[in-house]
């Protein structure tokens, strides 16, 4: 379970800054961007939370628990949460390229919430030492 919730939580720190990475490649070639998120900032968010809570993951687990949970609330509210309303108030949303880039960007911070939730039972917990 332990290196399950790690390669989860590994994969959606790489998926989340490929997403923000080409939509930055396109706003800087003058394009729109994939979605209402500022590429830096998102990318910024993903590689920095991630690389704290993969570090603490590994080394911290104390610490890990803690940052996880916040963790869990800021992306479940602006990687799920915000894009659902987007999608509420305007359908056709023209704040995204495509419905495929929207469902993306939720699939993404799902898979990366699933991972935090996951983590945070008691089957990823680092294994004792026996006695």
């Amino acid at each position: 379970m332990r290196a399950m919730c790690f390669r989860a939580l590994l994969t959606w720190v790489v998926m989340g800054i490929a997403y923000n990475g080409i939509s930055l490649a396109r706003v800087s070639q003058g394009h729109s961007a994939l979605a209402p998120t500022d590429p830096i900032a998102g990318a910024l968010f993903v590689g920095v939370i991630g690389s704290l809570l993969l570090w603490t993951f590994l080394r911290h687990w104390r610490i890990y628990r803690w940052i996880s949970v916040v963790a869990t609330m800021l992306l479940a509210y602006s990687g799920i949460y915000l894009h659902v309303v987007n999608r509420l108030q305007d359908p056709t949303l023209p704040l995204y390229l495509s419905t495929f880039w929207w469902t993306l960007a939720i699939g993404i911070n799902a898979l990366g919430v699933s991972a935090l939730i996951a983590s945070q039972l008691r089957g990823a917990q680092p294994e004792t030492p026996e006695s």
